[in-house]
């Protein structure tokens, strides 16, 4: 092992480059392997780190929206309420562009009507 491996795990945790971290040496054997550029070396390794990156970012937000866990429209009865229009709901959830736009939805009605659900359904989705 020469200097540069010894020192470059403590330098990506000064960097905070966790998967760098922990893939690094994979991905270098790989490249010597295969005689790889450095370019493509670093760039593999950079969409690791984004993609661990998005997903902690994405488990967080979820975390702090303290949204109830396990609601999906699958698991919501369109039936009990026919005034809900599931085309409508089922949009809302497979688009994101309400929300690129800043938009806001507003969800009324008596209680038990499964405002929540549908609500916590749409933000997990």
């Amino acid at each position: 092992m020469d200097k540069h491996e010894a020192i470059l795990p403590l330098q990506l945790k000064e960097l905070k480059l966790s998967c760098f971290n922990m893939y690094w040496q994979d991905n270098n054997n790989i490249a010597m392997q295969h005689s790889g550029s450095y370019s493509k070396y670093l760039s593999s390794l950079c969409s690791i780190e984004i993609e661990r990156r998005h997903q902690n970012r994405l488990k967080r937000r979820l975390k702090e929206s303290k949204l109830p866990s396990n609601k999906t429209l699958s698991g919501f009865d369109f039936k009990s309420n026919i005034k809900i229009n599931p085309t409508q709901i089922v949009a809302l959830a497979q688009s994101d562009s309400w929300v690129r736009k800043g938009n806001n939805i507003i969800i009324f009605g008596a209680s038990g009507l499964g405002k929540t659900h549908i609500a916590s359904a749409i933000g997990y989705s």
